[in-house]
């Protein structure tokens, strides 16, 4: 499952194939594919032509240290690191972000992802970040009616991310159109938050063993998300064909995979 998650991440941050838009602009696509069920990746309506507005100021080559820690005014307290591949240079290159799963922590998700290497090794930006200490002393994401905000904080964890990928799109020089979100289990759940919040800036997820919201009414992107689902089906904690008290207080419903997709490939 970790290489199908590896090759999935090659496809979108360094693979792309270009399409038509109704305007007759061209725009690069991300391509995708899946190991279990997916979405028919939609076109991205994003124009590719010029670099974001705000990488005039950014700086063109990599700091001497490639792995640089940033916070975001609204968080002072929520560092993260953005690691620079040593061919960052003048063009913009593909942003991934990297969400952890429940309990877990951004660098233990990179360790065993190894997305540090694939980023040097594909040239892209990347970020894994932080969520916040529950009651339990466990790190979560805020990331839809499922999972995983157990004991009510209310913490909004999707501006906390569409601010740090402002922020790195002010830092460095980003391609716009391809912004990318992987998430595990708990970060799968943050990562469909974000394409239901931020269709516009977010060009594709990959979630392994997330699922979007119990009730998909309350995701409705303005635009096209790509999406690949990794699920194997015995695992039992977030039930591939769907669970009822899959986390702590027992009252969450997970929406099965098939269902996931279903969902976002209507919404």
């Amino acid at each position: 499952m970790r290489t199908a998650l590896i090759a999935a991440i090659c496809l979108v941050a360094g693979c792309s194939s270009t399409s038509t838009r109704s305007d007759g602009t061209q725009t690069n696509v991300a391509t995708t594919t899946a190991s279990t069920v997916a979405t028919v990746a939609p076109t991205i309506v994003t124009d590719t032509s010029a670099a974001p507005t705000t990488a005039e100021s950014a700086s063109t080559s990599a700091p001497d240290d490639v792995s640089t820690s940033a916070t975001v005014a609204t968080s002072p307290d929520r560092p993260y690191e953005v690691f620079v591949p040593s061919t960052y240079g003048s063009t913009p290159l593909p942003l991934v972000m990297l969400l952890h799963g429940y309990g877990g922590t951004g660098t233990v998700q990179d360790e065993y992802f190894g997305l540090q290497q694939l980023a040097e090794a594909r040239g892209f930006l990347y970020v894994h970040p932080e969520g916040t200490m529950d009651s339990t002393a466990r790190q979560f994401w805020n990331a839809t009616d499922a999972c995983c905000d157990d004991f009510a904080s209310g913490i909004d964890d999707s501006t906390y991310l569409l601010d740090v990928i402002t922020q790195i799109e002010a830092d460095y020089r980003v391609d716009p159109s391809r912004i990318f979100i992987v998430g595990h289990s708990n970060g799968g759940f943050m990562s469909y938050r974000m394409a239901c919040d931020h269709a516009d800036v977010i060009a594709a997820i990959v979630s392994l063993a997330g699922a979007t919201f119990a009730d998909p009414s309350r995701c409705a992107p303005t635009e096209p998300v790509s999406v690949l689902e990794i699920h194997g089906t015995l695992d039992h904690i977030i039930d591939y064909t769907g669970s009822v008290g899959a986390h702590l207080d027992g009252s969450a419903k997970v929406a099965p995979a098939r269902l996931t997709i279903a969902a976002m490939t209507s919404a």
